[in-house]
């Protein structure tokens, strides 16, 4: 199953890892790794929302109190773990469009600003 698991995920992102955009800068290499991190994200988020499905129905249909005290850490943890996941979406969301980052405007090299010529004499 884990094999089967991990083939999945690797096919998933693999559209991703495979473009023919070569890696020469840092904006390259940035524009890779949030092209990675978007197909990377829903999956994290489906994944969390499975375990949580799964952790309440492992809590529904136990039978002694043991197995109902494990369904409910299970479903603690998928709660925690989802809601970890979406904040943490939401913070990079807000940081990007609070600083612009992905807007793909550049400044141009001569709106600069430069230091004028002093010289002492």
């Amino acid at each position: 199953m884990k094999k089967i698991l991990g083939l999945a995920v690797f096919a998933s992102a693999f559209p991703v890892l495979a473009s023919a955009q070569q890696i020469t800068d840092v904006n390259s290499l940035l524009a890779k790794l949030v092209s990675i991190g978007n197909a990377l994200i829903p999956i994290f988020i489906s994944f969390a929302v499975i375990y949580l499905v799964y952790a309440i129905v492992v809590y529904i249909i136990a039978g002694d109190e043991d197995k109902k005290k494990e369904g409910k850490t299970m479903v603690i943890y998928g709660i925690i773990g989802l809601f970890l996941i979406l904040s943490i979406w939401g913070l990079v969301g807000l940081l990007r469009r609070s600083f612009n980052f992905g807007s793909n405007q550049q400044v141009p090299y001569q709106e600069f600003p430069t230091i004028p010529d002093v010289r002492i004499r």
